[in-house]
């Protein structure tokens, strides 16, 4: 850090009571910058786990205090200043005017943001902020990927110069408390997601929000303006920033139409085959849009060059992601699918799915949208998993689906079901529009084990 980041963090910090609550590994990450700068500070330890402080690293740590167990939430009311993990809701805590609560990438905006590309919305993050880091990468500018997509941003401080840029995939419970923004903000989608964790619809989509909502004037807000969400939003949002809109519509600063035209500032740029780039799907194609406009914009680079330097991005795993197949039967992972429009995306972007393994945990998001896409879909063979799937067995049976519903317990009793119902040439598509959290670890690990029962098949031949 410079001398004015070293004392911006002095400012924030050294004469406040400090909470870290919660220590997973943005939590921990926190604790040992803060220890770093601060190496005699006493700090507050606040988590659920009782035997935390038994185990390393924290065995180890000194001039600490120690508040474990289920109460832990409890630890806010005597703090100052709190940096709060993204996993842990306050939606019933009443927070005292007098504490501040913060986060691990609310202080790295603080120091940071000047540099930062910050990336949200409810679908494409991941997606999104690594096409970036690619094509910046590709720029040959120092360049580092962090937040949700699983390197806490703090972790990175030692090795981040005036020079270098910071492309930040940020999650909304990472933006929930933040003060500050990033200077280049991108705001993806706006969807239900995660209302377990949000007293409204409205909170989750206001923490999203603070992705622009401190920027400045010389900030911009890149945002699709296809999606109807996004843009009913801002007109209730104070932005300040200069905002740039993308998308397919002609009212977007930049537009690209399905016969391959671009245009900018509704001057035609030239013809692009977005067939070209490892992406599948209209949403993909927008966000190929979102790193042309950042080539052009910040960076003063045409975009058919920055084009070019697309061309090798490699998709990421569990996003529509394909598998291989079995005596013909193609199929596909799409585990990311945790909400109803991710599902209908990929049916649209993988047009000969013919079976379809939908449902998981039900964290009370509204359905209707996928229940009247898939009534007026061609009729499709529904395997339904866990709470969701019992919730759409019976919604989509009341309104006589057509295609044929059959609950399934797990995956290992699907496959065979996908081979008997999947004609060759076909695809059956993993695509759940619901959390994993009911029997898997996360959603990477749904992908994985749906992925490893295929692969335990004897025939079956990799992508």
């Amino acid at each position: 850090m410079n001398n004015l980041q070293l004392n911006l963090l002095v400012d924030f910090v050294s004469t406040k009571k400090i909470l870290i609550l919660g220590l997973g590994r943005e939590g921990k990450s926190t604790f040992f910058f803060l220890r770093k700068y601060f190496p005699h500070k006493r700090i507050v330890l606040a988590d659920q786990n009782l035997n935390l402080r038994f185990q390393k690293p924290w065995n180890e740590v000194v001039d600490v205090d120690w508040i474990l167990g289920d109460d832990y939430l409890k630890s806010i009311e005597n703090a100052e200043l709190v940096f709060k993990s993204p996993g842990i809701s306050l939606k019933d805590i009443e927070i005292p005017t007098k504490i501040d609560i913060s986060s691990q990438t609310d202080l790295f905006l603080k120091l940071f943001g000047n540099q930062t590309i910050g990336v949200t919305g409810t679908k494409g993050k991941s997606t999104t902020a690594s096409l970036l880091f690619h094509l910046l990468q590709k720029m040959n500018l120092q360049t580092f990927l962090v937040g949700n997509i699983g390197l806490p941003a703090l972790e990175m401080e030692a090795q981040i110069t005036n020079q270098s840029w910071i492309v930040y995939e940020m999650s909304s419970h990472q933006l929930e408390f933040v003060n500050h923004s990033p200077h280049w903000s991108v705001l993806l989608n706006l969807h239900q997601e995660h209302l377990d964790h949000y007293r409204s619809y409205l909170h989750y989509r206001n923490a999203k929000w603070n992705i622009a909502s401190h920027q400045l004037q010389t900030d911009f807000l890149v945002a699709c303006g296809d999606e109807s969400q996004v843009l009913e939003d801002m007109e209730n949002q104070r932005i300040t920033s200069q905002v740039m809109k993308y998308g397919f519509d002609t009212s977007n600063d930049l537009y690209w139409q399905p016969d391959g035209n671009l245009y900018f500032l509704k001057e035609w740029v030239g013809k692009f085959d977005f067939e070209e780039i490892k992406l599948k799907g209209l949403h993909n194609y927008s966000n190929i849009l979102n790193a042309l406009l950042l080539a052009k914009v910040k960076f003063g680079l045409d975009f058919k060059s920055a084009f070019e330097l697309l061309k090798d991005f490699n998709p990421l795993a569990h996003r529509m992601e394909y598998v291989g197949e079995i005596a013909g039967r193609k199929f596909y992972n799409d585990s990311i699918s945790t909400i109803p429009e991710s599902c209908i995306r990929a049916l649209q972007s993988i047009p000969n799915t013919s079976v379809l393994i939908l449902g998981g945990m039900d964290r009370g998001i509204n359905y209707d949208s996928l229940i009247r896409f898939l009534l007026n879909y061609k009729p499709l063979t529904i395997l339904l998993l866990g709470e969701v799937g019992r919730k759409l067995l019976l919604e989509l049976s009341s309104q006589q689906y057509l295609g044929m519903l059959l609950p399934v317990p797990n995956f290992e009793a699907a496959i065979p079901l996908c081979l008997e119902y999947c004609n060759e040439g076909e695809v059956c598509l993993l695509s759940p529009a619901a959390s994993s959290y009911d029997q898997f670890k996360n959603f990477e690990d749904r992908g994985n084990q749906f992925k490893q029962q295929i692969e335990n098949h004897s025939d079956f031949l990799p992508k």
